[in-house]
């Protein structure tokens, strides 16, 4: 009787050591799934930084194009010959000219301005999002988490005191 007795709590022990091992591998399952969130968030910073190189490289495109606009303004003017009437006609124009070209740096500078607003915004923006979609996959998996060891803890104190239980009946049957 207590052989038999002896050989339940035996594979009992056993059931609830190989779900022990169950609930282990669990929890280092979900440990691997946040060492791949942090990852995520590194992968995140380099792409915002990749994206604002390449605000940058439009905004330093389109300074050079107003220097290539004000070279051939130049180049133009001079150009132009030395007849005074020529040069009578060359200044007004060059005025036109200037005033032109300050009204498109102007707007130049507008557009480089707002550009960087937007660039600026959209950044915050989208590190935001992920900041929130990766806090949210962060707390959800600490969830998980918790709940797998609560779990764990339970089964645990379950087999102790089945385990004590049954020391007691097995002290009683002796």
């Amino acid at each position: 009787e207590n052989q038999k007795e002896t050989q339940k709590l035996k594979v009992n022990l056993e059931d609830k050591t190989k779900e022990a091992e169950q609930y282990r591998s669990q929890l280092e399952t979900l440990q691997q799934q946040r060492d791949a969130s942090e990852k995520d968030k590194q992968t995140v910073a380099e792409s915002q930084k990749d994206y604002g190189q390449k605000l940058i490289n439009q905004i330093e495109a389109l300074k050079k194009k107003e220097a290539d606009s004000a070279a051939a303004l130049k180049q133009a003017n001079d150009e132009n010959g030395s007849l005074s009437a020529q040069i009578a006609a060359m200044k007004k124009k060059e005025s036109e000219q200037a005033e032109a070209l300050k009204k498109a740096t102007d707007d130049s500078n507008t557009k480089i301005a707002d550009l960087e607003d937007i660039r600026e915004a959209l950044k915050k923006d989208f590190k935001n999002a992920q900041i929130a979609a990766l806090k949210k996959k962060e707390t959800d998996q600490a969830e998980v988490l918790k709940k797998a060891t609560d779990d764990f803890n339970t089964k645990l104190q379950n087999i102790r005191e089945e385990l004590k239980k049954s020391k007691e009946d097995n002290a009683g049957l002796s």
